[in-house]
C-alpha cells in the first residue's frame, strides 16, 4: 500500500469472506467472496478468481461443487498479486468474519505462508464458534435453519459470504462476551511453526506395500463423502497430516463424533503419512475377523467432508 492509501475508504464494520479451492489442498484457493457491512447492512460485495500455484490442479469433485475451472483462472491474479493489489487494503483494516476456521482460516494461512507474505495483522472471528457459544449449533445449514436465514449451499463464494454475514449479525448481540472472541493472525504465527515430529514407526518396504493395499481396499469413495454421518460414529486420526490434527479432531467432536483408538467400535480412520503400520494391520484384522467395515479417509478427504458439513 502506498503513501496515498486512504484507510477510511476501506473501513467497514466487518467483512465476511468465503474461499473456494481447486482441490482438497488448503493451498489451492481459486476464488474468494467478500461481503462488506456498514451499520448492519450489506453495502458492497466482490468476487475474485484466484490462480492457484502451478502444482495445484483442479479436481472433478471441487469443480462439481463450485464450477470454477482451470480455464476460468488463467488470466487471474495469484494470491500474492491479489493480496498486494486488493486484499491487504481490506484484511488489515477490518474484522474478518468467516464460517469454519478449518476451511477459510486454513486457506488464508497456507496462502500467506506459501507466498511469504508478511505485511498482515488480521483480526478475525469464526461464526461457527460464535454459534456454538450462542445456540449450541455449529453446522451452517443447521444454524441458518435455526435463524430463519435462506441458505442454498451452492458454493458461490459471494452468496456464502452473505450468509456468513447475516449469521454474524444475528448472533453477535446474543453473546455478551462477543468482544473476546476475535483473534489476531500475524506473520509471527506463520513464519516459525513448530517442526513436525519425525515418525517413530519404521515399517519395512513389504509392510508399507501391504498397508497401502489395505488402505486402498477400505478407502471411502469421494462420492460417499456427502453421505458420511459424523454424529455417533467413532474416528481415529493417525499419521503426519497436512491439515492440523487439532482442526480435524475438533471438527469431528463438534459435529457429534467421538475419537477412539483401534477397536471393534471404530468406524472411520483419517490417515496421513508415516502412519503406524501395526494400526493398519489391526484394522484389517478387525474387518476380516469381526466384520467391522472400518473405512479409511485420506488426509485430504477431510476437506470434502468439511465442505459438506459447512
Amino acid at each position: 500500500m502506498g503513501d496515498d492509501f486512504d484507510s477510511d475508504k476501506y473501513k467497514f464494520d466487518f467483512i465476511a469472506i468465503d474461499f473456494e479451492t481447486a482441490n482438497g489442498s488448503r493451498l489451492s484457493a481459486c476464488a474468494i467472496g467478500l461481503v462488506f457491512i456498514k451499520k448492519d447492512k450489506i453495502v458492497d460485495s466482490k468476487k475474485f478468481l484466484i490462480k492457484p500455484p502451478i502444482n495445484e490442479a483442479f479436481d472433478y469433485f471441487a469443480i462439481s461443487l463450485h464450477g470454477v475451472r482451470n480455464s476460468h483462472v488463467q488470466n487471474s491474479l495469484n494470491f500474492k498479486e491479489l493480496w498486494d493489489s486488493e486484499l491487504s487494503k481490506y484484511f488489515n483494516t477490518n474484522l474478518i468474519v468467516y464460517h469454519n476456521a478449518s476451511m477459510d482460516l486454513s486457506v488464508l494461512k497456507n496462502a500467506v505462508k506459501y507466498y511469504e507474505i508478511t505485511n498482515f495483522n488480521i483480526r478475525h472471528i469464526d461464526t461457527a464458534i460464535l454459534a456454538k457459544n450462542c445456540i449450541q449449533i455449529k453446522k451452517l445449514s443447521d444454524i441458518t435453519t435455526n435463524l430463519g436465514i435462506k441458505f442454498k449451499n451452492n458454493h458461490n463464494p459471494v452468496e456464502d459470504a452473505e450468509v456468513c454475514a447475516m449469521v454474524y449479525l444475528e448472533l453477535v448481540n446474543k453473546y455478551p462476551n462477543n468482544k473476546v472472541l476475535p483473534e489476531n493472525l500475524t506473520s509471527n504465527d506463520i513464519i516459525n511453526p513448530p517442526p513436525k515430529k519425525p515418525s517413530i514407526f519404521k515399517p519395512t518396504k513389504e509392510e508399507l506395500i501391504n498397508c497401502e493395499a489395505i488402505i486402498a481396499k477400505y478407502l471411502i469413495d469421494k462420492s460417499d463423502i456427502e453421505l458420511l454421518v459424523i454424529e455417533n460414529n467413532n474416528f481415529l486420526v493417525t499419521g503426519v497430516l497436512e491439515t492440523d490434527r487439532n482442526l480435524i479432531e475438533e471438527f469431528i467432536q463438534s459435529n457429534g463424533g467421538k475419537l477412539l483408538g483401534v477397536s471393534p467400535n471404530l468406524n472411520y480412520v483419517f490417515v496421513g503419512e508415516d502412519y503406524g503400520h501395526k494400526k493398519i494391520e489391526k484394522i484389517e484384522k478387525l474387518n476380516i475377523d469381526r466384520s467391522c467395515n472400518i473405512k479409511f479417509l485420506k488426509d485430504k478427504e477431510y476437506y470434502y467432508l468439511a465442505t459438506w458439513y459447512s
